[in-house]
């Protein structure tokens, strides 16, 4: 059914100064931890904070002590954040620190297998909660229009819920931790909720990922080329959209270029 999904695995990105740790936490999620998939990996606070505004991860594995700025500086950097955070730490003193921060939970090293299970699946609790939340307004719009051309997908705003044809959206754009609609009459609605949140909802209307920035509305394109930054996909509007490697297979199916 079209806006209730089950959800995807979780996606992780580990920020830690000392590769050797990214290693060894990354075997131990793909040996312990089958619904993670690590997405992104960085050694430093500001390649991390870049990395975690372009791939929006569900979690963050987060290193608190590293030069130049800590993980807790990295996070203040971030402003308004929607992911989970696991802080990682070699000293217990900092575990009240990052209780305070708020973070879903922490680990100290050498990170324990029973203590990483335990922290992943109460973080797998926390993040399906939130899914559910914006499935559960979408399954109430569906039930309440049963013909699907009648659908409404229900975008959290200030002041409740504003409501929108999902066939009338041209794109939606990552913008850090916020996702800009972009709709056909030219109207775009900034949505305090990241990129991946509405993933799994706007796919049942047919519009795909095709950037980890982008996703699209195929009735849209006019026109699927290469340019001299790589391929990009040409709107109807005039706006050009990237195209990743990662999801060209997608693209190419949906236009039909692969059969």
């Amino acid at each position: 059914m079209a806006g209730y999904v089950k959800m995807k695995p979780m996606k992780a990105v580990i920020v830690d100064d000392e590769f050797e740790n990214i290693v060894q936490l990354r075997n131990l999620l793909a040996k312990y931890c089958k619904k993670m998939e690590v997405i992104g990996e960085a050694t430093d606070a500001s390649k991390g904070a870049a990395m975690i505004i372009e791939r929006q991860p569900d979690l963050v594995f987060l290193d608190i002590q590293m030069p130049n700025e800590s993980g807790f500086d990295m996070l203040s950097s971030l402003g308004d954040y929607e992911f989970k955070v696991i802080f990682i730490t070699g000293y217990d003193e900092y575990a009240i620190q990052a209780i305070r921060c708020s973070a879903l939970d922490y680990l100290l090293k050498p990170i324990e297998t029973s203590e990483l299970i335990a922290a992943v699946l109460k973080a797998e609790k926390k993040i399906k909660k939130s899914h559910i939340t914006l499935q559960i307004d979408n399954l109430l719009d569906i039930v309440a229009h049963p013909n699907k051309e009648d659908h409404k997908i229900a975008l959290p705003v200030a002041k409740g819920h504003r409501f929108i044809n999902p066939y009338e959206i041209l794109y939606l754009q990552s913008s850090n931790n916020y996702t800009n609609f972009k709709m056909a009459d030219k109207e775009t609605i900034l949505i305090s909720k990241g990129l991946y949140k509405f993933e799994e909802v706007v796919a049942g209307f047919g519009l795909i990922r095709c950037h980890a920035s982008y996703i699209v509305n195929p009735k849209y394109i006019s026109k699927f080329s290469k340019a001299i930054t790589g391929f990009e996909l040409l709107l109807i509007n005039g706006d050009r959209i990237p195209v990743t490697t990662m999801y060209m297979t997608i693209v190419n199916e949906t236009l039909g270029l692969i059969k």
